[in-house]
């Protein structure tokens, strides 16, 4: 099986913000606590030491002054989707508001709408394969009925709704190897695009 792999990346951003209201210069360390899985981003404060479960950053404050430190983290996750084109659908719900390349998109886009037609033409084939069968249920009843009447009327009748099924049974037979057909030429389509 194909899979598509995906990585989503979460970043938060913790702003703190200190004023000294002192007459003269202080250090003040802020204590802040590691979020499990999450790292520092390159752009973030570096601190100036850290531990299991927190990280100190050392913040020099003038006089009567404000000063503020963002500390930005992020996390990356692996997700992975199965390109069974069955399963292909479960994709545009998982991708639904994201932010992504518009490469991506397109394939995305592309892969869904091939899923979505695949889906239509297999429940276009079960449809006609149910028509299929009941046409050919009523031709053979309809049938085992004429072989027992006499009545010429009556059995001119029943000749005439037996052509008509027929006409009927070869037009379902047509659609049906037509969306064989197409659905193969969709799994082709699918697989060469994965």
């Amino acid at each position: 099986n194909n899979y598509l792999g995906v990585v989503t990346r979460s970043r938060v951003y913790t702003t703190y913000t200190v004023r000294n209201k002192a007459m003269y210069p202080r250090t003040v360390i802020v204590e802040h606590p590691k979020h499990n899985g999450y790292e520092l981003s390159s752009d973030s404060v570096k601190p100036m030491e850290e531990n299991l479960s927190e990280r100190r950053f050392e913040v020099k404050l003038q006089p009567d002054k404000e000063t503020s430190i963002t500390v930005r983290e992020e996390y990356d996750s692996h997700i992975s989707y199965s390109l069974d084109p069955d399963r292909i659908h479960m994709i545009n719900t998982a991708f639904t508001g994201m932010e992504l390349p518009e490469k991506d998109k397109e394939f995305i886009g592309k892969l869904v709408d091939l899923s979505k037609s695949l889906t239509a033409r297999k429940d276009e084939i079960k449809d006609l394969d149910r028509k299929y069968r009941d046409l050919n249920n009523t031709h053979s009843r309809i049938r085992s009925t004429y072989n027992t009447i006499t009545n010429q009327g009556y059995r001119t009748q029943l000749l005439k709704r037996l052509q008509e099924l027929d006409e009927q049974i070869f037009t379902v037979y047509d659609q049906r190897e037509k969306a064989i057909a197409a659905q193969k030429q969709l799994e082709k389509d699918i697989a060469a695009l994965i």
